[in-house]
């Protein structure tokens, strides 16, 4: 078996291990390990925080900063961001960590002037901006050090909100008077972060890699991070922090999370699965907090519960469990997650389901959840979905019922995973059917008008798919590398997201020679 390090699809991050996005740069080990990470959590920081308490849950939803009584309201400043953070220049970074060395020398006039060196050669270097308020704080600075704190945690709240209580660089600000303005501002950006996930459109960010799987290369994702898209702005407001080794992501407005599986991977013939992983379940009402979790899953789950699979020999889950690891299926709930997989033996093939849930241990479930959807996670291929149906609609093969009329409607060939969306003014109803086989990748995309019940095609080809629907109604599709805008008519446009930024992560087509 052949390891493969570093990898896969999806958003978010937390066995502390495998989250960068705690680690600061006082421990020059643990900041070098994280330095390829993410945006703003993969560069030197100037402490290393303690544990991470959750951030300060909204209060109502505000689009303004408070004012004192008698005093307009005034408009508060852009979350998010404006332009793709993820990178910065590498002459940026070297200043930042040339300047970080000076700030553990105790030498803050001379860390300061390197911080903004840093800044001067980008301007939206958000760690730099980060150690700068550091080293503010350290010098007695403190409007200014709360000014730019302000400005970083409107930027990145979930990497740099959770900092103030835990970065040792920043206490002499938080005990100053600056220190709880910066608190109560704190409640109001998060109450904005919220309310910016009930209004934008679910995206997720990640850079690509390329590997060996089977007889082939694939380029899969690594480093995802979830969040929302502002038509309004064009901006990216992140959600969860970045996941370095993530292959699979689920967005759930359902249940208001966003799950993440994490975990390194290995290779074996056309396979790629994890050894073990991590699941976590964060808020989309509290962006940042994470609501559930389980650490560490050994990737064969008959180990994790022999009993369950009624086999305990060592031998029996090896070969045998990695050959048969295709997917794991993601079906969400209220406070947590139940995962489930097949094990193949010898002789049979069983069903083996973990709950995951808020303040427990991983638990194991004999039958599935209702009332839940279901979401494939394939290492390489992606995740597909197989989405709860509105009351009164049903499937039968090919066929679909619909409210209002007793026949059912033939919809032609539908393979694999089935979503179905209607439209905000209920003119039609969208389904899209993807299957991801050895033998084939495709989606089809039909609209059936629930006025004349006529089917029509409107997309169909060799790559995988994906529907999205904003909290405003708004349609999109993804079409392999293309997001689209999917009108009630049926009519596609783009939908004009920047190239970083996707509706889910591109299905890649399996390979699954030997």
């Amino acid at each position: 078996m052949k390891s493969i390090v570093a990898r896969h699809l999806v958003w978010v991050a937390v066995a502390a291990s495998s989250v960068s996005a705690s680690v600061s740069g006082c421990n020059k080990a643990a900041t070098e390990a994280a330095a390829t990470a993410s945006p703003s959590a993969s560069h030197p920081a100037a402490t290393p925080p303690p544990a991470t308490p959750p951030l300060t849950p909204p209060s109502p939803a505000s689009a303004t900063t408070p004012a004192s009584p008698g005093t307009p309201a005034v408009a508060a400043a852009p979350i998010g961001w404006s332009a793709d953070l993820r990178h910065p220049p590498h002459a940026a970074h070297a200043k930042n960590s040339d300047a970080l060395a000076l700030h553990r020398r105790h030498d803050y006039e001379g860390s300061l002037a390197g911080f903004e060196a840093a800044i001067a050669l980008a301007p939206d270097y958000t760690m730099a901006h980060y150690n700068r308020a550091c080293a503010l704080s350290r010098l007695g600075r403190m409007a200014d050090a709360a000014t730019e704190l302000e400005s970083v945690m409107r930027t990145d709240l979930v990497e740099f909100g959770k900092r103030l209580e835990t970065d040792e660089d920043l206490a002499p600000l938080m005990a100053a008077a600056e220190g709880a303005r910066l608190l109560a501002t704190r409640t109001v950006i998060t109450a904005d972060y919220a309310a910016a996930v009930a209004r934008g459109i679910p995206v997720v960010t990640y850079d690509s890699e390329r590997i060996e799987v089977g007889a082939s290369q694939s380029v899969v994702g690594k480093r995802h991070r979830a969040g929302v898209f502002l038509p309004d702005s064009d901006r990216f407001v992140p959600i969860t922090p970045v996941v370095e080794h993530s292959f699979g992501v689920v967005w759930s407005s359902a249940t208001s999370s966003v799950i993440v599986l994490h975990g390194t991977l290995a290779s074996l013939y056309w396979q790629v699965f994890p050894e073990h992983f991590s699941v976590d379940v964060y808020s989309l009402t509290s962006p940042g907090t994470v609501v559930a979790s389980a650490p560490r899953v050994d990737g064969a789950l008959a180990r994790l519960f022999p009993a369950v699979r009624g086999d305990t020999s060592e031998d029996a889950e090896d070969s045998g469990w990695a050959m048969a690891f295709g997917s794991i299926n993601v079906h969400p709930f209220t406070d947590g997650v139940q995962i489930e997989a097949d094990v193949r033996g010898e002789e049979q093939v069983t069903t083996i389901r973990v709950d995951i849930a808020a303040g427990q241990h991983p638990t194991a479930a004999r039958a599935v959840r209702p009332n839940t959807a279901l979401y494939n996670v394939r290492v390489v291929e992606g995740v597909v979905s197989e989405s709860l149906l509105p009351a009164g609609y049903s499937f039968h093969r090919t066929q679909l019922t619909v409210p209002g009329r007793q026949e059912p409607i033939e919809l032609g060939r539908m393979q694999g995973f089935k979503q179905l969306v209607v439209a905000s003014d209920q003119s039609a109803a969208f389904v899209l059917a993807v299957r991801a086989d050895c033998d084939a990748l495709e989606h089809r995309l039909v609209r059936v008008d629930l006025h004349t019940f006529e089917v029509r095609q409107i997309d169909t080809g060799r790559t995988g798919a994906t529907l999205v629907a904003s909290p405003d109604g708004t349609l999109y599709v993804q079409l392999g590398a293309a997001a689209k805008r999917l009108a009630p008519s049926g009519e596609l446009t783009d939908a004009a997201l920047p190239a970083w930024m996707h509706l889910a992560y591109p299905n890649v087509a399996p390979d699954c020679s030997m």
